[in-house]
């Protein structure tokens, strides 16, 4: 404005432009001490706006003269007002410095945030799979036993239980057949039922060793 107010439209052009950037900045400033939750930082806004309000007073003073000296000296009003800036400038600058620290701070935990989330969907996932693998073991030890049982069950029975039985049969000529152990795997599925096919399959062998026996007893009595 100073450099230009020879020129009275120039004068008046800048003068303009000043009167709506100053109005600009405290409608700015009205904005964000509206929308800040820093009690610090409303504080600090507050403090701007007084600064500023008293700079736009003393600008207009200083310009104010100016024009009543015909606006040709532009030295006079130039050392009224040089260095008033820097008090409203150093709040605002304290002010972005509070809202920085403020941004980096959220920051910050919203990232700690993420990476405890992060932890704990880990540590959620490990325990899943370790659930699920001890789920898969339990399946399978509880098919594997009785399949096992029921193999050593029929080995048991066609190496020794039949075997012995029959020998006993034609030793002592029982009276009736030997019972024989009933075949248990400890399943409730299928295999039970195999389980209990092989006992009858087993008592069937007996009966039939004890009826063989039985006959050639009595064909060597006749």
């Amino acid at each position: 404005i100073l450099l230009r107010g020879i020129d009275p439209q120039d004068l008046a052009t800048s003068t303009l432009q000043f009167r709506d950037e100053s109005a600009r900045v405290e409608e700015l400033g009205a904005a964000l001490r509206a929308t800040a939750t820093d009690p610090v930082v409303r504080t600090d806004i507050e403090t701007f706006a007084t600064a500023h309000a008293e700079l736009n007073r003393n600008y207009d003073a200083a310009l104010a003269a100016f024009v009543a000296a015909g606006a040709q000296d532009p030295r006079v009003p130039d050392l009224a007002v040089r260095g008033q800036d820097r008090p409203p400038t150093d709040v605002l600058e304290g002010v972005v410095a509070r809202l920085e620290a403020t941004v980096a701070d959220r920051v910050a935990a919203q990232g700690a945030g993420v990476a405890t989330q992060h932890r704990v969907l880990v540590v959620v996932g490990l325990i899943a799979l370790l659930l699920a693998v001890a789920t898969l073991g339990l399946v399978i030890a509880g098919i594997v036993r009785p399949i096992r049982s029921l193999t050593r069950a029929a080995y048991d029975a066609a190496h020794r239980t039949l075997p012995e039985t029959v020998g006993e049969i034609r030793r002592s000529s029982p009276a009736s057949p030997p019972a024989v152990p009933a075949i248990d795997v400890g399943a409730a599925d299928e295999l039970r039922e195999l389980a209990s096919a092989l006992g009858s399959m087993q008592a069937s062998a007996v009966q039939l060793a004890f009826d063989q026996h039985r006959a050639e007893r009595e064909s060597a009595d006749v």
